[in-house]
């Protein structure tokens, strides 16, 4: 199990509590269910075997992308392509970011570590997702889906509140907005996790390094 890489927020400049401490901004910004009183950014690491033979991940660049691969290997985790990160969550607040602008299609979410090789995201008792898939955003859990009244996010926040069972999602297109929220008592630690869908080279998806941005009349920057 990996350490969670975190940084602390105050609560008085995270993006969470934006909506609170800016009245004048308050009736553009949904009301959070679980107001979280202070959550940490997560610099999510991926291993290869906890990920799929096609998927590869460029540090640097902190992208994951397809890449050719002409045999199976009894090695992957998963037998899509999906990927696991190596953080395992029990308790606290966490956030992390996701950058879908590169993708046709891809999956957001956590799952617990114990999920099969050929389990699907969402589709099981043991994982929750946010998806873009056939033009339409979506959460899925248990193999039950819930239609969500969005255009594609180019940036989706998951935000982890294990310690009040909240898993919540949020688009950073120029306003922070909450798109779903799930209440949940996990049972056991909890990992992030995504499905990328296409093995068409050049299908990426990516994970900022930063984990705040600052809001102006025109949106928010990095």
């Amino acid at each position: 199990m990996s350490t969670p890489k975190i940084q602390h927020h105050s609560p008085d400049n995270d993006l969470f509590h934006l909506a609170f401490i800016c009245p004048g901004l308050s009736t553009e910004f949904p009301p959070l269910p679980h107001p979280l009183p202070s959550s940490s950014f997560c610099l999510l690491t991926f291993n290869p075997a906890q990920g799929h033979r096609r998927l590869d991940f460029l540090h640097e660049e902190r992208t994951v992308v397809t890449k050719k691969a002409f045999s199976a290997s009894k090695n992957d985790r998963f037998d899509i392509s999906q990927w696991m990160a190596e953080q395992e969550f029990c308790d606290g607040c966490y956030y992390w970011d996701v950058d879908t602008s590169r993708s046709v299609g891809w999956a957001v979410g956590v799952a617990y570590p114990s999920i099969g090789r050929r389990d699907q995201l969402g589709r099981t008792a043991s994982s929750w997702c946010l998806e873009w898939s056939r033009d339409k955003l979506c959460y899925w859990h248990d193999n039950t889906e819930q239609f969500v009244k969005h255009d594609c996010p180019s940036m989706v926040r998951v935000a982890l509140d294990m310690t009040n069972g909240t898993l919540s999602f949020y688009s950073l297109c120029e306003r922070l907005k909450l798109l779903h929220c799930v209440e949940h008592r996990f049972s056991a630690p909890v990992r992030p996790m995504f499905w990328l869908f296409g093995l068409k080279q050049h299908n990426a998806l990516s994970f900022p390094p930063w984990g705040l941005g600052s809001f102006s009349g025109d949106g928010f920057r990095f």
